[in-house]
């Protein structure tokens, strides 16, 4: 059985080399074409944010289960789960600027605290890590991920602030550059460079397939002890449904419009999964 840091390790190697891999494959990063649903880039993406990347909030059922004893509690959870997932997603349709804006705040303490779990990191430097995943494309390829982000909300972000955010983002890259080579994180470096080295040159749709599939949703597996053989109905359960939604509606908007306010709501939902235990276990006692 290999230790939880040795799995860390593989898993990291494995992401430069998969970085590495694809680096080399020739598209246009620029190409608006990419975000066309026949385009074999982006449907590779699509598939791996559907499976791997939301897949691993499937593991929210088998926390909710294991952690609450009768099934009135756990049911009652579910229930509060899904309600905090459709409140959000109105909260987009009213609101999609406000609603990528938190999305953009969440994603920096999300990213930061379950990417750098089981490394020694203060709050800042998790926060810095957080950042930069979530500012990456917007900073190495802003026109590309700007047209993203007009199919969304109907506005480009300005010049000013990619600007404004591109010095947050070097004092990021310096604070975690320096915890990384003070604690010998080495791997973790590796990854952190194959990121904006990918970040300069795949379409900012593919580097956000890759990322938060291969590293953020891998990496949350590791740090729940996913197991295939025990574990895999959950993410089957999970995943399933949305996908089924995604190919339905679909059939009236794109699927740009379709995939970032749900993991809008999915993240909201996700980063309430205590708090939802805590309030449940309160009132069944």
């Amino acid at each position: 059985m290999l230790s939880l840091n040795k799995k860390f390790i593989i898993h990291q190697i494995f992401f430069v080399i998969l970085g590495l891999i694809i680096a080399i494959l020739p598209y246009e990063k620029d190409n608006i074409a990419i975000l066309g649903s026949m385009n074999k880039l982006f449907l590779v993406s699509l598939i791996l944010i559907s499976t791997i990347g939301i897949g691993h909030g499937a593991l929210d059922g088998k926390i909710i289960w294991k952690n609450l004893e009768n099934i009135k509690s756990k049911f009652y959870a579910y229930f509060l789960y899904l309600i905090i997932v459709l409140l959000a997603i109105l909260l987009w349709l009213i609101s999609p600027a406000y609603s990528i804006m938190l999305l953009i705040i969440m994603s920096i303490v999300h990213f930061g605290d379950s990417d750098l779990k089981g490394f020694e990191f203060k709050n800042i430097e998790k926060l810095s890590w957080g950042f930069m995943m979530s500012t990456i494309p917007l900073i190495l390829n802003s026109e590309s991920t700007n047209e993203i982000i007009l199919m969304l909300i109907g506005i480009e972000i300005d010049q000013t602030i990619i600007f404004i955010f591109s010095i947050f983002f070097l004092f990021s890259l310096i604070i975690v550059s320096v915890k990384i080579i003070k604690n010998q994180y080495y791997s973790l470096g590796l990854c952190l460079i194959t990121l904006i080295l990918l970040g300069n040159l795949i379409h900012p749709f593919l580097w956000f397939g890759y990322y938060f599939s291969f590293y953020h949703g891998l990496k949350a597996l590791i740090n729940n002890q996913f197991s295939i053989k025990k574990d895999i109905l959950w993410i089957i359960f999970f995943s399933f449904p949305v996908i089924i939604l995604w190919v339905l509606i679909n059939q009236h908007m794109g699927i740009i419009e379709i995939i970032f306010p749900t993991l809008f709501a999915l993240t909201v939902a996700h980063m309430q999964i205590h708090k939802i235990l805590k309030l449940v276990t309160k009132k069944v006692v």
